[in-house]
């Protein structure tokens, strides 16, 4: 009896553990006007964050406006350095800027999209 709470206990914590890193949400202050997939959005504070009800977006919402449904292409490796804030991943061709890929703490990257083109990367950081 003792060892079935002691695992119901610790299962709990755990599924608590993993409800609240899904939950969290970072705060992007994005310098410059930039393009997720063909529609281009304006510069400006952007709270993003990961649903595990849907595991196929990304949420980014403007500090007035609508949420926008981020779709994701594929996961990528975690960046072990990033333990306090996120990271978003610009695509940068001669000023132009494509958000590529976001990473988040304790969690795998997120692949966005990329142009096919050399570019450079411009990587913002977002607090909690």
């Amino acid at each position: 009896m003792k060892c079935r709470k002691c695992t119901i206990a610790v299962l709990t914590c755990l599924a608590l553990g993993s409800a609240l890193l899904y939950g969290q949400t970072y705060q992007a202050r994005i310098p410059f006007e930039f393009r997720i997939e063909s529609q281009l959005h304006p510069g400006g504070t952007y709270t993003v964050a990961y649903d595990k009800s849907n595991l196929k977006a990304l949420s980014l919402r403007p500090q007035n406006g609508p949420a926008i449904s981020v779709p994701i292409l594929t996961r990528l490796s975690p960046r072990e350095q990033i333990k306090q804030e996120a990271q978003l991943v610009f695509d940068d061709v001669d000023g132009k800027y494509t958000l590529a890929e976001v990473y988040i703490p304790g969690m795998d990257g997120f692949y966005l999209g990329s142009v096919l083109v050399e570019h450079k990367h411009v990587i913002v950081n977002a607090p909690r």
